[in-house]
């Protein structure tokens, strides 16, 4: 999305900021549109949002109160909901901090918090490097397509911090991350 420029997206992401901000509560772009920011290229269909642990509930019901449609009330709070726009509806996932999904692996780390993933106050934008933990630990061809795109956006710096980060957690992780790095660099994309 260009500076400025207002669509679906941007109006609902500046309703998702003022619940935020209500709330006093940091909140995370994660997905494709964090992607974006991150310069992959990419388009998306959807907003997911980061959660604090705790306040899916409560954010939940302060969306409602803004207009937002429930999909989906999940007990462990990977709500979902639908924001209706001039240009079409806008589906928002929420995924709760301190949680795993179910197609996880088992020594897969909880969704960071939002502070963790560079987020201490509204409506932002997660990090380059906690983005790239949740794709790699998301597992879906969309994913590893979204990395390669965002690979070959970075500069070695960039890849340092990454690899930095990646080596906190289980080793697959860092390994997939080279092997997407390097199929970029061969200009594979098949290997993605």
């Amino acid at each position: 999305m260009s500076p400025g420029h207002t669509n679906r997206f941007t109006r609902a992401l500046r309703q998702i900021d003022g619940i935020a901000r209500q709330l006093r509560m940091p909140i995370a772009v994660a997905g494709g549109l964090a992607g974006i920011q991150h310069q992959t290229g990419v388009t998306t269909l959807d907003i997911d949002l980061v959660i604090p642990s705790g306040r899916s509930d409560e954010f939940g019901c302060a969306a409602e109160t803004a207009g937002f449609r429930w999909i989906n009330r999940s007990d462990n709070g990977w709500h979902r909901f639908v924001m209706d726009d001039v240009e079409g509806e806008v589906s928002i996932e929420c995924l709760p901090a301190g949680k795993n999904s179910p197609r996880d692996a088992e020594d897969a780390p909880p969704i960071p918090e939002p502070e963790e993933l560079g987020v201490s106050s509204g409506l932002g934008y997660a990090n380059l490097t906690g983005w790239v933990l949740m794709k790699l630990v998301a597992n879906r061809d969309k994913d590893r397509y979204h990395l390669g795109e965002a690979v070959k956006q970075m500069d070695e710096a960039k890849i340092a911090m990454v690899v930095q980060h990646l080596r906190k957690y289980p080793t697959r992780y860092l390994r997939e991350f080279q092997r997407i790095l390097q199929a970029c660099q061969n200009e594979d994309s098949r290997n993605w």
